[in-house]
C-alpha cells in the first residue's frame, strides 16, 4: 500500500507539520522485494516514535512493515510478531499468552521493529536483553536471522542503524506467568510511566541520551528550563528530557530548542548532550 503527500503527523508520535513525499506499507516479502528492486532510496520507519521529520528533507519516501506481515505467535515462552506490532498489542498478547517480561515498555507509544532498531530500554532493562531472534532482509532482498549477538547491541544503538536491513520480525523470550499477574505488572508500569512522563501529549520521548554518570533530565532540570518554549515545541513540565508538541510545531521548531538545550547544558556542565531522538534532515 502506498501514498503520497502524506502528512508528518500520521507518521510520527510528536506530530509536527509538514508532508513527506511518498510512503510504503509491506504486509508480505514478495512486494517488499519488488520494491527494493526499483532501486528507490527510502528510511524504515516504526510507529515514529523517536523519530522528528524535515518535511523538506531528503529523504523522499519512507517504508514500514505492517503489523499484518505475520499474526503474533508463541511456542512456549517465546513470542513473536511483526516488526509492525505496536507496543500495545504486544502488551495484550503477552497477557493472553501469560507471557511476563515486557512491562517495562508499556505505554510507550512505538513498534517492535523501532524499539529493536534503537535497543529500547527504561528501568534497568533493554529490549536486548529480551531478544531471542530477529528475521531481517538486506539490500538484495535476502531474509536471514540474527541472534541478539550479532544485533551488536549497545546502549541506544543496534546494527540496523549502521546498516540498511529491514527488521521484519522478531521473537522475544519471555517468562511463562499467569495472566492476571502479566495484568498487574503492565498497569503498575503504565502508571509508573504516566507518573513522570507526558504520555498523553504529543512526544518523540526521549530527547537526549545520558552521558556517562550523568542524567540528562536532571541537569536540564537544573537549570530551570521546564516549560522553556520555541515555538510550537515544548520541554515538558513533566519530565525535563520529554518534548512535547504543544500544537503547530514545526521541524525548526524543535531543531531550536534542542540547539539552545545543549548549548546550556554545554556552558554550565561542560558536557555535549547527544540527541537521542533522530532528526531526519
Amino acid at each position: 500500500m502506498r501514498y503520497r503527500n502524506h502528512a508528518i503527523s500520521r507518521l510520527t508520535s510528536f506530530k509536527n507539520e509538514g508532508l513527506v513525499g511518498s510512503v510504503s506499507v509491506f504486509d508480505n516479502i514478495d512486494s517488499l522485494r519488488s520494491f527494493l528492486k526499483q532501486g528507490v532510496p527510502f528510511y524504515t520507519l516504526g510507529k515514529g516514535s523517536n523519530v522528528v521529520i524535515n518535511p523538506d528533507s531528503s529523504i523522499r519516501h519512507f517504508i514500514k512493515i505492517s503489523p499484518d506481515y505475520m499474526a503474533p505467535c508463541h511456542d512456549q515462552t517465546c513470542l513473536t510478531a511483526s516488526a509492525g506490532t505496536s507496543v500495545n498489542e504486544l502488551m495484550n498478547w503477552s497477557k493472553a499468552y501469560s507471557l511476563s517480561g515486557l512491562s517495562f515498555m508499556a505505554g510507550v507509544p512505538a513498534s517492535l521493529g523501532g524499539m529493536i532498531a534503537m535497543n529500547f530500554g527504561c528501568w534497568g532493562q533493554e529490549i536486548g536483553a529480551v531478544l531471542e531472534h530477529v528475521d531481517a532482509m538486506d539490500e538484495t532482498g535476502g531474509v536471514f536471522r540474527l541472534t541478539p549477538e550479532e544485533c551488536e547491541f549497545g546502549y541506544r544503538s543496534s546494527i540496523f542503524q549502521r546498516r540498511s536491513w529491514i527488521i521484519l520480525s522478531a521473537g522475544l523470550s519471555l517468562v511463562s506467568s499467569c495472566s492476571d499477574s502479566v495484568k498487574q505488572e503492565i498497569h503498575a508500569a503504565i502508571k509508573r510511566r504516566s507518573a513522570v512522563q507526558p504520555l498523553r501529549r504529543p512526544t518523540f520521548g526521549s530527547i537526549f541520551k545520558n552521558p556517562n554518570g550523568f542524567f540528562a533530565a536532571q541537569m536540564i532540570d537544573n537549570l530551570r528550563l521546564k516549560g522553556h518554549q520555541q515555538g510550537g515545541a515544548m520541554i515538558s513540565k513533566q519530565h525535563a528530557n520529554f518534548m512535547i508538541n504543544r500544537g503547530g510545531a514545526t521541524y525548526t521548531d524543535v531543531v531550536q530548542l534542542i540547539q539552545d538545550i545543549k548549548s546550556r547544558v554545554k556552558e554550565k556542565h561542560n558536557i555535549e548532550l547527544q540527541e537521542e531522538v533522530q532528526l531526519l534532515a
